[in-house]
């Protein structure tokens, strides 16, 4: 993957980071219910009903409880079982006692969130209740139908639904997670647990603490005064947001999305083989995504894409959710995760290619709705490009704030490009310290052989150089001995004439008999041998001359381009 453009990073609404928060201390109170906290948050901010599906003594009822508390917004919960009356739920079905019964505190009329837990044990009579009022938004009980102000739904259950019945409640809960008991090491840290989360009259205590905070936050909204930081209000945060989305119209969904979209409806409505345990009934056997669910998606799709800052660029990230709505059992969640996120995996280089790295990382870093365990896998294919694009820093985050981010995928990258921090980490961690030490082996042999060839090419390329260099010196050595022994004969001449000179001088003082005119004739002889000489040595010199001045310069100008290219090499 390569980053050719960078797009300005998202700027998520104020809603995201409370959302944050919500999700942050949910996740310290639980543990391993990181995706279910999620998508029950996706389900409360988009308006969509959740179904949380697993075996008893799960935290199914704590995380949602947890999550209500959360929340500034009237909540109704309670257990339903086979013998549970509709009055129990709705009160009479007297129109006015409605009313009445309402005003003095049936809060399932008033709720704004809802729990119900154990929803398929309930009667016939009280499903067809809950079917129009998980439907419509509305109560009809007896002759007595009334509008409620219900946004968001949980349902939970520890059993397979099966009849006629069941599907149908089934299918007012568009978002489905599953959880499922702690393995043997997680279960070790079910032992570190505060003791004081088990003791009932401290339970009592922060009831009445957290009931008269409420009562004192409200007084203090009426006001005027600011909300509370730490707690999404339905009103002025969720409801507020849906507008604003509203307001503006749906964009349109950008070509790549759409495509992954429709490509996640056919995974999602492909059969997948269940396990043997767990009877599947005819209806199971029905598109999980109906034409309405399409609806539902894109909508929370585009909510999405506001809630993290980014209205007009809806991204792959954004469909990880449907997985939600594609499974109607556990198997059916794991199998489609899968592919899902392979899909999301091979879509990452577009991603990267159109936006940037930092952008691509940002998404997947900041999304409130997928799982930190999805994340930490597509960050393990994002690392190359994010260390490629300089962001070493966010790499080491990413890396050091979760063990589930694989390294591997980066390796080469974190060793080539050098960045400190990053190579510190990967000699330490065991994951990838030997290939490290591997890496660096590898590099040092590869150095050396590099070297070798290097040094290989250097002499075969300077062999001619050395080769021409030492004839041209040699050519230079040649005209330089050529005027040295010039220069020891034209001496020899002169020292020869003063050696006759010498001896006509030293014979004449001996033999006085030696006249004149033989002397003179002696002298002339020596004086015209040595003008011979002298005149034959300047045209030889003369000759010399003229050639080294032709052809020495341009040996002297060769050999210094010669030794020039000899160091450059």
């Amino acid at each position: 993957m390569s980053s050719t453009t960078v797009t300005p990073l998202p700027s998520p609404p104020p809603v995201h980071a409370k959302a944050k928060k919500v999700i942050d201390a949910l996740n310290a109170g639980l543990i391993d219910r990181d995706e279910c906290i999620r998508v029950l948050l996706l389900g409360l901010l988009t308006g969509q009903n959740v179904l949380v599906l697993g075996p008893p003594g799960t935290a199914k009822s704590k995380v949602v409880t947890d999550l209500f508390n959360r929340v500034e917004a009237t909540s109704y919960k309670n257990v339903l079982h086979a013998s549970i009356s509709p009055e129990t739920l709705v009160g009479p079905a007297d129109l006015e006692l409605l009313k009445t019964n309402a005003a003095v505190g049936k809060v399932l009329l008033l709720a704004e969130l809802v729990f119900l837990d154990e929803v398929f044990k309930a009667s016939g009579d009280v499903l067809s209740i809950l079917l129009r009022l998980l439907s419509d938004r509305v109560i009809v009980h007896g002759s007595v139908s009334q509008a409620v102000p219900l946004h968001f739904a949980v349902g939970a259950s520890d059993e397979v639904f099966l009849d006629t019945a069941q599907s149908l409640l089934l299918e007012q809960f568009p978002l489905r997670v599953f959880v499922d008991r702690l393995d043997a090491e997680k279960r070790l840290e079910l032992a570190k647990g505060v003791v004081d989360k088990s003791r009932p009259h401290r339970q009592l205590a922060k009831a009445s603490a957290a009931a008269a905070a409420a009562e004192k936050n409200l007084s203090t909204k009426t006001c005027g005064q600011t909300a509370n930081p730490d707690k999404l209000d339905l009103a002025a945060d969720i409801f507020a947001m849906l507008d604003a989305i509203d307001s503006k119209g749906p964009p349109p969904l950008p070509e790549d999305v759409q495509n992954l979209l429709f490509r996640f409806i056919d995974i999602a409505n492909e059969p997948v083989a269940e396990d043997v345990e767990m009877p599947t009934p005819d209806s199971h056997t029905m598109p999980v995504i109906t034409d309405r669910g399409i609806v539902i998606f894109s909508d929370m799709v585009r909510i999405m894409a506001h809630l993290h800052g980014r209205p007009q660029t809806t991204c792959i990230l954004d469909l990880y959710p449907l997985v939600y709505m594609a499974c109607r059992t556990k198997n059916q969640l794991t199998t489609k995760a899968e592919h899902f996120v392979s899909e999301i995996t091979w879509a990452l280089p577009e991603l990267v290619q159109t936006h940037g790295a930092a952008w691509a990382y940002a998404v997947i870093r900041d999304h409130l709705f997928v799982p930190a365990a999805v994340k930490a896998e597509l960050v393990s294919h994002l690392l190359a490009d994010m260390i490629r694009a300089g962001l070493g820093d966010e790499a080491l985050e990413a890396l050091t704030k979760d063990t589930r981010v694989n390294p591997h995928f980066a390796i080469e990258s974190v060793m080539a490009l050098g960045h400190e921090g990053l190579i510190s980490w990967a000699r330490l961690d065991d994951r990838t310290k030997y290939n490290v030490e591997k890496w660096e082996k590898n590099r040092a042999e590869q150095a050396a052989m590099r070297a070798a060839e290097e040094a290989e090419e250097k002499r075969r390329l300077q062999e001619p150089l050395v080769k021409e260099y030492h004839e041209l010196t040699k050519a230079v050595q040649q005209y330089e001995m050529a005027k040295r022994a010039l220069a020891a004969e034209w001496d020899q001449i002169n020292a020869e004439h003063e050696r006759q000179f010498h001896e006509l001088e030293a014979k004449s003082n001996r033999n006085s008999s030696l006249g004149a005119a033989l002397y003179r004739a002696t002298l002339d002889a020596i004086e015209k041998n040595t003008g011979d000489k002298q005149a034959a040595f300047k045209k030889k010199e003369a000759a010399y001359n003229e050639h080294a001045e032709t052809f020495l310069p341009g040996i002297r100008q060769r050999l210094a381009e010669v030794q020039r290219k000899m160091e450059a090499l």
